[in-house]
Order: structure tokens, then sequence, then C-alpha cells
């Protein structure tokens, strides 16, 4: 048995154009379910016909259309009926009206004559006819004539003259979604009933519900649920195209869930490839990108795609100027975009422009004037989809505030009971399946209760679907008892998730969560609101293990993989922010590594800004407290934390540690020369030359008191040398350090001992020298504890306390300086007085000494004279 073609002829007036093309994609859409059962559904539309310049409209489309081969004709009816016809008459010599009377009147007498063949179809429809306004400015009069002969052959075709009551069945609609529905149902059950039995049609092969991605532009035949929002759209370009000059974009703004993108991807813009948008028919595949994918690299990848879409640019003048960055007159750029076929951008995740740490300041102003740039030429469309919770944003910038201004905005706006009803159920008939009744309640039914009082969430329900899918018995049909199992509608994705989690080994599950690290970001609009971003999967891929959790997780569609346009390299993202919102094991982490989440997120920002930069000093942390926060950051999360950020954190560290490394190397080589210079001259000179130096600075001390002192400080020189040499972060070398300084403590107290009966002064400075080692090491130790509660993910207070603990120590040292000064002052005072006081005796006693010598020379002299 071949296959069974039949023929449906469209018929209407001018004015219902948009109704053809619903009536065209009506019989697409059944052509497809209805071609398992070898049944092909021809449309009949004269725009379809290879009518000949020869012939008159109406005798063209008689030559093509034979009445008695039609198999259903549909009429459509508004306010207009058309132009008399006058090359053909009726049997009374009158002439027909228009060709749409002349075609009703065959297909009627076709019918009374076959019994039945063509079956009759009417839609009228019932929405306010607008007042008509000529060239002039005056009432168009033309038209509310149409609109009379109109309403009088409805009148004539379907009422009773005497009894004024339908006799004739007509259908009535006042949307496009209500005409798109009663046809799609109408002409199901007349093919239906032409072919004797009702097939059952399977155009999709597996599950047909996707869980919690958003569609894609291959899965339009099981995409459902915004016919209105479709055709809204739709009407709100045309009106605005032949109202005004304005931008060609729209934005559609909904909240997170509401199915924004999958709208757009796989229902509008379909629709537009297919049907067609204000005349233009021939579009370019669409160009469906997000911001994520180009790594902050926004401005330059949407020149790659404009050129791209229009090759002939990149030879202009305009199109150089473009691609090297340089500010053009966009009012010009339109007479150089040349192609045969219209373009559309779609920009999906739009908020991303705004949330991305990647994307600076400065790009995001320049793409966001590229963006209104273009969509003035008027030769791409542009179509965003954004979360409405962004919408203040554009007040924020000046050329997204105009391009929102030129552009059509459209909030999507919640279900209804009968679009949540088709993304249920249609779908499932598009796979074959059938739905368990069960003490008189059907399971479809069931859920879509279920959903319309209790939850709108779009990725919820479909990923709910989805698993439902996966537990249909062998007859294919979903059951009652398989959608208790899954957790229903609002418990279906968490017990998912958590049985996937449950089933990982624990050094799976940590791995998961240093992933999370860099596929988390806190919203730019709400500091307790964490979104998703996306992460090079070569930044996540740290081992074999990491790769085989990756793909583990992108299996079980926990993750997606995407491709970013800039590196070229593959990326990963959460599946949708459900998951970050609702799934207990991500909102505990997020509730235990807030801090790490924000001064990553912190940290990205500068690193980004480094790097974009050309890697400057200036921009790397300077303060103090900084460099120990991210100190403190490397040290908690540093399996965690992305290689920019760590990249930019050490440079900060090291170039701090650095500092003075040149002076503190002339140190030691002074230390160096000096020490080579005392042995060379020790050698030489044996121990007078230390004699002559202590009797020259009248000091009383030995060869042993200097050596210990020269050896601490070669010693501290060595290390400070190697540490900044190393310039690493303190709790690398924390270890080192308290080693150090308490060799240096017990030589110092070695040193102090053996020099007992020094002088004074030695013996001072060999006693303030211990007491300050001995601080320098308490306060090694006060940061190594320091180091040791970062352990608990406390920085602040730890930071704090020993903030408050080396300032004691400070003060302390400066206390007892202070005190031993004093003290040695006074001590010396007080050695000074008594010297004095033993040079007055020495004095007295000399004096007396030479009186008694002169009075021994006085009686010497006195005896010899």
């Amino acid at each position: 048995m071949g296959v069974r073609t039949i023929k449906i002829f469209i018929s209407s007036p001018g004015d219902v154009k948009n109704e053809r093309q619903i009536a065209r994609r009506v019989i697409a859409k059944l052509g497809r379910e209805f071609a398992v059962a070898d049944i092909k559904l021809e449309a009949l539309l004269w725009e379809d016909m290879p009518l000949q310049a020869t012939s008159s409209f109406q005798g063209g489309i008689n030559q093509i259309v034979n009445a008695k081969l039609v198999d259903i004709a549909v009429f459509i009816l508004w306010s207009r009926l058309g132009s008399p016809l006058k090359e053909f008459t009726k049997p009374d010599g009158s002439s027909y009206k228009s060709g749409t009377e002349y075609e009703f009147e065959m297909m009627y007498a076709a019918n009374q004559q076959s019994g039945g063949t063509p079956a009759i179809l009417a839609y009228i429809k019932n929405a306010p006819v607008s007042i008509i306004l000529s060239q002039s400015g005056n009432i168009d009069f033309e038209e509310i004539e149409q609109h009379k002969k109109a309403q009088r052959f409805i009148q004539e075709k379907f009422y009773d003259p005497q009894t004024r009551t339908v006799y004739g069945a007509y259908h009535q609609f006042d949307v496009p979604t209500s005409f798109e529905q009663k046809l799609t149902e109408h002409l199901r059950r007349l093919i239906i009933d032409k072919i004797g039995h009702e097939p059952i049609p399977i155009e999709w092969k597996g599950n047909p519900y996707i869980g919690l991605r958003s569609f894609r532009k291959d899965e339009k035949i099981i995409f459902f649920g915004r016919k209105r929002s479709i055709e809204k759209i739709k009407k709100l370009i045309k009106e605005d195209t032949t109202q005004s000059n304005n931008a060609a974009s729209v934005f559609v703004l909904g909240e997170s869930g509401s199915g924004k993108s999958s709208m757009i991807r796989a229902g509008l813009l379909p629709d537009i490839m297919d049907f067609g948008l204000n005349g233009h028919l021939e579009w370019n595949e669409p160009y469906d990108f997000t911001f994520s994918q180009f790594r902050g690299d926004v401005y330059n990848e949407i020149v790659k795609k404009l050129t791209d879409a229009f090759p002939n640019l990149k030879n202009t003048a305009i199109g150089k100027d473009l691609i090297a960055g340089k500010e053009i007159n966009f009012s010009y750029l339109a007479d150089y975009l040349v192609s045969n076929k219209s373009v559309i951008f779609f920009i999906d995740q739009f908020e991303e422009l705004f949330t991305d740490p990647l994307i600076t300041e400065e790009e995001r102003i320049r793409a966001l004037n590229l963006l209104y740039g273009l969509a003035v030429t008027r030769k791409i469309w542009l179509f965003f989809a954004m979360r409405n919770d962004f919408y203040h944003k554009f007040t924020a910038y000046p050329a997204l505030l105009e391009l929102k201004r030129e552009s059509i905005p459209y909030d999507l706006p919640k279900m209804r009971y009968s679009e949540f009803q088709e993304i249920v159920e249609e779908p499932a008939k598009k796979a074959g399946l059938k739905w368990e009744r069960k003490n008189g309640k059907e399971l479809n039914k069931q859920i879509i209760n279920d959903i319309s009082s209790d939850i709108d969430d779009l990725p919820l329900i479909e990923f709910a679907l989805s698993e439902l899918y996966n537990f249909k018995d062998e007859n294919n049909q979903l059951t009652f008892d398989a959608y208790q199992q899954i957790g229903k509608i609002n418990g279906a994705v968490i017990k998912y998730v958590d049985d996937f989690y449950n089933g990982l080994t624990e050094e799976e599950k940590n791995i998961f969560y240093q992933m999370l690290s860099a596929l988390i970001t806190p919203s730019a609009e709400n500091e307790n609101l964490y979104v998703r971003k996306t992460a090079l999967r070569k930044d996540l891929q740290k081992s074999d293990k990491h790769k085989l959790l990756i793909d583990k997780l992108i299996d079980k569609h926990i993750l997606v993989s995407g491709k970013d346009d800039t590196e070229k390299e593959a990326t990963i993202s959460i599946v949708h922010e459900i998951l970050i919102l609702q799934w207990q094991v991500i909102q505990k982490w997020i509730e235990q590594e807030k801090y790490f989440i924000d001064k990553n997120n912190y940290y990205e920002h500068l690193s980004n800004h480094w790097r974009g930069n050309n890697k400057p000093k200036n921009d790397l942390l300077q303060e103090k407290e900084a460099i120990k926060e991210s100190e403190y950051f490397l040290f908690s999360w540093k399996d965690k934390a992305l290689e920019n950020v760590k990249e930019f954190l050490y440079t900060s560290v090291k170039r701090k540690k650095r500092k003075f490394l040149p002076l503190v190397f002339l140190f030691l080589f002074f230390d160096v020369i000096i020490f080579l210079s005392s042995i060379i001259i020790t050698i030489i000179g044996g121990n007078e030359f230390f004699d002559d130096f202590k009797s020259y600075f009248d000091m009383d001390m030995s060869l042993i008191d200097i050596i210990p002192i020269y050896a601490m400080a070669t010693i501290l020189l060595v290390y400070v040398t190697w540490k900044k040499t190393k310039a690493i972060p303190n709790f690398n070398t924390i270890n080192v350090s308290l080693t150090i300084w308490s060799i240096l403590f017990i030589i110092s107290i070695i040193d102090f001992i053996l020099s007992i009966d020094a002088d004074m002064w030695i013996n001072v400075i060999l006693l303030i020298l211990p007491f300050f080692i001995f601080l320098k090491l308490i306060s090694i130790f006060i940061e190594k504890k320091e180091i040791q509660r970062w352990l608990k993910r406390s920085f602040k207070r730890s930071f704090k306390l020993s903030s408050t603990l080396q300032k004691a120590i400070k003060i302390v040292g400066l206390i007892f300086v202070a005190f031993f000064l004093i003290a040695s002052l006074a001590i010396y005072g007080m050695y000074l007085v008594e010297k004095q006081e033993k040079l007055k005796e020495s004095y007295k006693i000399i004096d007396e000494l030479f009186d008694g010598l002169n009075n021994i020379s006085s009686l010497v002299s006195i005896k010899f004279s």
C-alpha cells in the first residue's frame, strides 16, 4: 500500500495573512504526525502555487486546484471579502463578490455532488476591526465597505434568512493561538475520519522531555506551551516595524526557570525560520551564543560573528575599523551589511554581561555600544533572553537604555493550565507514550493539577517528566507508581541528585566540592544569592580522577559541556540554577564556604584586571592585611582556587616579600667581607689587632664576646636572604623561622653568660639582645598558632587576635628597652658619681702628698741652711 495524499486547500482574503501562515504550520505539523501511517498532507495556498502571468489570479488557481480532488477546504474570514471577480459568473449571470466567494461556492458544490468531499471548515475571526485611515488622513470608506461585505457573506452562507439561525457550521476565534488550537484538532479529526483509523504516530524516538537544560533548536518538534507568547512577540514586531523605525531587537524578560531560552530557541526562532518575519522569508541559521563563551573578549567575538554573517564587511574601511576596535559611525554601517538572507543574533542569558567576572567594565561598555549600533542598522535582528531581576541595569548604561527604548520588551507571562497541559501531554504523543488510568484518575491530569497548583518552574517540570519516562513500563505507559517513586513533580530533581551524590566515594565528594568553586559565583545583584558560571574544563580537570568525575556528572546531566568561543576549548557549567537554589548539598557547601566563594570571586576580578592590563605591579595587592588575607586564602583553599587566581595571589605575596631584597643582599655581602677580613687580620696580626681595637674604643670585652654576635648576625642575614629569595607565604616557612630564632635565642643566652665580666654597656646590649630575640620567637609562635586556627576557617578573628598579641609584644619590648636604658643610664650615672668621688679622694691624697712633700722640702731646706 502506497502513500496516500490528503490535499488541504486554504482560502481567505488578504487581511488574515497571519492565520494563513498558522494554517501552513498546522498542516506541516500534522503531516509529521500522520507520516507514520503513510499519509502525506499537502497544503494548497496560492502563495505556493506557480501562477503564470498569462492568466488571472483566480484563473491560475483554478488551473491548479481541482475542487473534486481537494479533501479538505479551510476558509478564514475577518474584515474583508476581497475584490469582485468579473471573469467568472454565477449561474444567474451575476458576478462573484470575490475570489473567496467563488472558491467557497466551488468547494460547496463539489461537496454536495460527492456526498461530503471536500470537507469544509470555516473560521471567522471576531477580533475588533480598527477604523482605517487613508493616506490623506481621512476614513477609508473602502475598507468599511469591505467589512460590510464580509459580514453579509457570513450572513448569506451560514444564517437562515427567515429564522436568523445558524445553519452552516463555522468556528469563531479571537486570537491566533485559539485558531491554531481549533484548526489542529479539527483537521486531525477529519484526517482520521478519512483514513478510517487513528495512527499511533511516533515522531520522536527516545525521551521527549529534556530535563533541566533548555531546549535546543533541533527539539522544536517536542517544544510546546508557548504559542501565545510566540504569536504575541511576532505581533509586537509587526506593529513596531510598521509604525516606527526603531532598533531591530527584542528583549524577552522572565524569572529564572520560566523558559525564556527554550521559547526563543525552539519556538520563536524556528517559527521565523519556517514562516518568515514581516515578509522576510529567507533567513540564515541564527547565531546563538552566550557571553560566558567569550571568556571576557565580548566585543571581538561579536565582531567575528558579524563578519561571518557579512563576509564582504572585512574588505571595507568601516569593517577594518570595526575589527580594530575603533569608534565608527553606525549610521553608515548598514550600507555595508550585504547578505542574501536576513540575520538573527540570539544572545542567551544576557545578564552574564553583568555577572561574568571575566568581563571588565570597559569591555561591557564597548559591547553595549556595539550591540546598539548593530540593532539600529536594522540589518540584524537581535533577540535577548534576560532575567527580569536585572531589569534595572537598563538605567545604568546609556547605550543599553537607548537600546531598550528602541527595542521590543516582552515580559514572559506565567503559563496557563492549557499550556501546562501541552507541555505534559503533547511530547508524550510525539513519542507514542500512554498515560495510566487508575481508579477513575488519569496520570496526566494528576500531573497537570500538581503543576498548576504547586509549581511553575519549567526545568523542574521537565526533569520530573524526564525521570518519569525512565520508569515507563513495557507497554510504553507512564504509571502512578513511577510518579510516586520519583518524588512527584516537586521532589524529583532533588531525589535524583541526592541519590547520585550518596553514591559517590568520599574522594569524589571532595573533588566535587573543589569543582564547585569554579562553577558558582555570587550574584551581582544580591550578596546572599549565588548563580552558576561557566568554567574551562582544563581548569577543573586537574587529574584523571577529576576527569572521570566530570564525565560522570555530564552523563548524569548535572553538568553540561559547551565550547568557549575565544579559546576554542571545552567549557563546563551546572545544568541549571535550580540545583544551586534547592539542592541542600550545594546550599550547605555555600553556607560553609561563603567566605571563600566571595573572596574567590573578588580575587578573580582582580586577577582578570591584572592579566588584562599585562600584569602591572601596581595592580597587585599592596596592603599588609590584604597580603595576610591572601596567604590565608592560599592556605585554606589552595586546591580549590583557579590557577589564574593563585598566580595573582602568589605574585602579590612574592612582590611584598621581596621588598628591600637588594639591601639585604648588600648587608650580607658586607657581612661576608668583614668575616673574611677579620679572619685574615687575625691570622696575620694575631690578638694584637683585637687588643688595639679594644684599647682604641676603651672596651672591656674578649674575642669570645664578639664571635657569637657575629655568628647571630650571619645566621640572621642568611635566613632573611633565603626567606626573601623564596618569597613564599609565611605558612610555608613558619617552622624554619621558629627553628632559626630558637637557635639565635640559645646563642644569645650563651653569649650573655660567657660575657658576664665584660664592660657594663656590653652586658646591657647582650641582655637586651636575647630579650628581643625571645619576643620575636613568641611573635612567630603566635603566628604559627594563628595559621593553625586557619584550619578552622577563621581569618578575621584569628588575625585580630594575632595582631593584638603582636602589638602587645612590641609594647612590652619597648617598655623593657626603655626601662633598661633608663636603668643603665642611672647605673652609669651612679658609676660616674662614684668614680668622681674616688677621683676627688685621689686628688685629696695627692694634694696631701704634695703638701707633705712640700713640708719635707721646707724642712730639708731649713736644715741645710
